[in-house]
């Protein structure tokens, strides 16, 4: 960033190589539109293995989140572009991220001064997937420790579960098939005037996802040392049902997930297609556990204290504050979120409406 010349900086990863009309697309849209920063897709390249294919189809890759068709809240690092102005105004790149989650915080950084991040569906680059299981959970367990640095940061911008509350979509392949009936929702645009109707999936319910946290393998421990126990005493054998369940949920999800993987080019013989479903299924078993590993080694876990201690009404209250001195709104509220988070408290601003 410092050393470039030009107004425009593209960023993409050593492992990913773009499509020849990518900067083309990039600029075109920083034209047309008023953004900081633009993104575009990361396809895995064909024909880079099997293990490449299968990673390629289990969670944790590279994904991008989208307001719109037009506008992003994240732009994964292997594609991104900004002006350089903007980057300059914002300091740059963190250099604590050293492994990842830098892209996700300067998007946050650049969004948080009033700047939006557009997306162009042309801009492409292929990037290749790690082509061993070893480097794929060493992989993730960076991702883990990348959440760990964000929230330390930006503990706005997390749930009480130590999770990202994201209000764009997650797009992108190997997303963990969520247990539940979920009816298909079709889209007819603004007062039903699309012209074309989409399909979209509704978002899973809290029971629901659940079990596509990494903190799920940490029940299913406890209820396991509890049927363990019970051995001791048979009241605790109650745990061996629940243990059963949660344990079953686990495999379903990903052996339905698995079984919606495409590979490309697509294997010719069954004993292949059953070899690389069953690795995608072992893969979305790993993926949360070398996450939950990730974030525990660097505190983030769920008895991690956040906010202020000590128990209060859920009932709501109302304060008449009266100064002599004329103050701004947002001076004034910036002044409140000072003096709060000087108190621990965990902070998170409404919308405009």
């Amino acid at each position: 960033m410092e050393a470039a010349t030009g107004e425009i900086v593209a960023y993409t990863d050593d492992d990913a190589y773009p499509d020849p009309h990518w900067l083309t697309y990039l600029a075109t849209t920083f034209l047309s539109r008023t953004c900081a920063g633009v993104g575009g897709p990361n396809i895995p390249p064909p024909g880079n293995g099997p293990i490449a294919e299968c990673v390629a189809n289990a969670p944790g890759g590279p994904l991008h989140v989208l307001f719109s068709d037009r506008e992003a809240e994240h732009i994964p690092g292997c594609n991104m572009a900004f002006w350089k102005k903007a980057l300059m105004a914002v300091g740059g790149f963190d250099p604590q991220f050293r492994t990842a989650g830098d892209d996700v915080d300067i998007c946050w950084r650049l969004q948080s001064q009033g700047w939006t991040l557009g997306f162009s569906h042309a801009s492409m680059v292929w990037h290749h997937r790690r082509n061993s299981v070893r480097m794929y959970w060493k992989q993730q367990r960076g991702y883990g420790k990348a959440e760990a640095l964000l929230e330390r940061k930006w503990p706005q911008r997390y749930n009480a579960t130590g999770h990202v509350t994201w209000s764009g979509r997650i797009y992108g392949s190997g997303l963990t098939q969520a247990l539940g009936w979920r009816r298909w929702r079709i889209y007819h645009g603004t007062w039903g005037c699309a012209p074309f109707q989409s399909l979209y999936q509704r978002v899973p319910g809290t029971l629901g996802s659940l079990p596509l946290m990494p903190e799920w393998y940490l029940l299913i421990g406890i209820l396991a040392a509890l049927s363990s126990l019970g051995a001791l005493w048979r009241p605790l054998c109650l745990a061996l049902p629940l243990l059963t369940c949660a344990v079953g949920s686990t495999l379903v999800q990903a052996v339905l997930s698995a079984v919606h993987a495409s590979f490309q080019p697509v294997p010719r013989s069954r004993a292949s297609r059953l070899k690389r479903r069953g690795l995608t299924a072992l893969l979305h078993l790993l993926q949360p556990l070398a996450r939950l590993r990730g974030r525990l080694s660097h505190g983030l876990t769920p008895w991690r204290r956040r906010g202020l201690l000590g128990l209060v009404w859920p009932w709501p209250k109302k304060w008449s504050i009266w100064k002599e001195q004329w103050q701004a709104t947002h001076e004034r509220l910036g002044s409140f979120e000072k003096v709060l988070q000087a108190c621990g408290a965990v902070l998170l601003r409404g919308g405009s409406l």
